[in-house]
């Protein structure tokens, strides 16, 4: 198997993507496609592995996409990431929102007011679907030194909104209830 050089590949490991909200309004889109997670690369870099890899543990979902029309490429093909049992086509298809349903509308994006309408597919539809499991644990992995201070769980529950707002277990993807 042939790998690509690239100058300045840097790897991934653990990263997590989960619960946003990304939008382009009606007439904006993508210039290509959703996503670009890049397939297996060799790597120039004298400290970083020969082979440099993208999707290591990438976990994405539960995530509303509203970019484009429904011919909007995914992003992902033979020579790309995300070919895995954990990540691929079929499981972001499933655990997350592209362009599905009505656009989400937002209560007044030019006054910074970023919240779901209230009626939104955001509010509706979207979240009965996007009841998955738990995230995983944060990890410190391959860091020298000791791990920071504090709680590395992804299973804190947060109580309220950007705003001060008391959120329920089950919340809308976002900053905003």
């Amino acid at each position: 198997m042939h790998l690509p050089s690239q100058a300045s590949s840097i790897p991934n490991t653990h990263v997590i993507i989960a619960n946003n909200v990304i939008i382009n309004p009606s007439g904006y889109k993508s210039q290509w496609q959703h996503l670009s997670i890049y397939g297996p690369t060799l790597s120039k870099a004298v400290k970083l592995p020969k082979t440099v890899l993208t999707d290591v543990d990438l976990v994405i979902r539960g995530n509303v996409w509203w970019n484009g029309g429904a011919d909007m490429p995914l992003g992902l093909g033979e020579t790309t990431g995300c070919r895995n049992p954990a990540c691929n086509a079929t499981q972001l298809l499933r655990d997350n929102r592209f362009n599905k349903g009505v656009e989400p509308r937002l209560l007044d994006p030019s006054t910074g007011r970023f919240q779901p309408a209230p009626g939104s597919s955001l509010l509706d539809t979207a979240l009965q679907a996007l009841r998955l499991s738990p995230l995983p644990a944060f990890q410190w992995a391959d860091v020298p030194g000791a791990e920071p201070l504090g709680t590395l769980s992804n299973q804190i529950w947060v109580g309220t909104d950007f705003e001060g707002k008391t959120r329920g277990q089950v919340a809308p993807p976002g900053a905003y209830v």
